[in-house]
């Protein structure tokens, strides 16, 4: 079974995903995830036009995506629609393992002129919950049977035998129907308002990412994102929960630690690639949010 390691998630200037899951005439992509092979430990933030189920096998995990984190446990699922800026990481870090199951849409629904596509598919897709966590227990039926056929589908996947994507097609079908089925409380869906809030989000991360490791106001990331500086603000704590300082403060020290474990680099080069004024600031920063120092990490490793 393929297996993508979270530095190999490429998104373009809009942090949409540009891997293409499975092939043209089955866009279909199934993988296995183990987070003691990722060199920066985490998901980063992304989106991608297909839907995704992501399975916990091993491990505990947090999912963040619009203003909210998801808490995941061994045996849960959590379903994330389509569009939805998204990202995960293991609360170990470098622990846990987790199956995603990447699926275009229209290739249940056929065109969006079809009956199916209009009865169970449009309404889900463009106004319906973000994401749905479901337990894979007998006292969820729900979760117990997406998490049957979820199994199904990774035998399936890696033993292909005859008419596995037929039965593979039927799976993820049955997997709709009771995404679609299920009740509760759910995120809200998309308005224009959360729609604008997260066009914003992407512009500001997406340039984040690119000059992490320079020095830059307020003022120009907001610019960057068309907007002004208290709206972006604003909309970084409606959506993520915290201010984008904190946010770029998490990113450079993620980055650090990629450094760290996969360079020669010293530990005032780290600082420097990575955005810090000096090496004491970065030392102190490191340590309250990983809780070590550099030299202490890269000792660990």
């Amino acid at each position: 079974m393929e297996q993508i390691k979270a530095n190999e998630t490429l998104v373009d200037s809009s942090l949409r995903e540009t891997k293409m899951h499975g092939t043209v005439d089955f866009p279909v992509g199934v993988y296995l995830d183990d987070f003691s092979d990722f060199k920066n430990g985490y998901i980063c933030w992304h989106w991608h036009e297909e839907i995704q189920i992501s399975w916990i096998i091993e491990g505990e995990f947090l999912c963040q995506m619009e203003g909210r984190t998801v808490h995941l446990h061994p045996g849960e699922l959590i379903f994330v629609n389509r569009g939805v800026l998204h990202q995960i990481y293991p609360v170990q870090k470098g622990y846990g393992k987790l199956y995603a199951f990447i699926w275009d849409p229209e290739f249940l629904s056929g065109s969006a002129d079809s009956a199916v596509y209009q009865e169970a598919f449009e309404a889900m897709l463009k106004s319906g919950p973000r994401c749905l966590t479901l337990a894979e227990t007998a006292q969820a039926p729900g979760g117990q049977a997406v998490g049957e056929a979820l199994r199904a589908i990774v035998a399936l996947y890696t033993q292909h035998p005859a008419l596995y994507h037929l039965q593979i097609k039927i799976l993820l079908s049955q997997i709709w129907l009771l995404l679609c089925r299920q009740e509760g409380e759910a995120p809200e869906p998309m308005t224009p308002e959360r729609e604008r809030d997260e066009e914003r989000l992407k512009r500001a991360m997406n340039y984040m990412h690119a000059h992490y490791g320079e020095h830059f106001s307020l003022e120009e990331l907001a610019r960057q994102a068309l907007t002004s500086r208290s709206e972006l603000c604003r909309c970084f704590r409606r959506m993520l929960g915290m201010p984008p300082k904190e946010f770029l403060m998490q990113y450079r020290i993620q980055q650090a630690e990629i450094l760290l474990k996969n360079s020669a680099y010293s530990i005032a080069e780290v600082a420097e690639f990575t955005g810090f004024s000096s090496p004491s600031h970065f030392g102190s920063c490191f340590l309250r949010y990983v809780g070590c120092t550099p030299r202490e990490y890269r000792k660990s490793l």
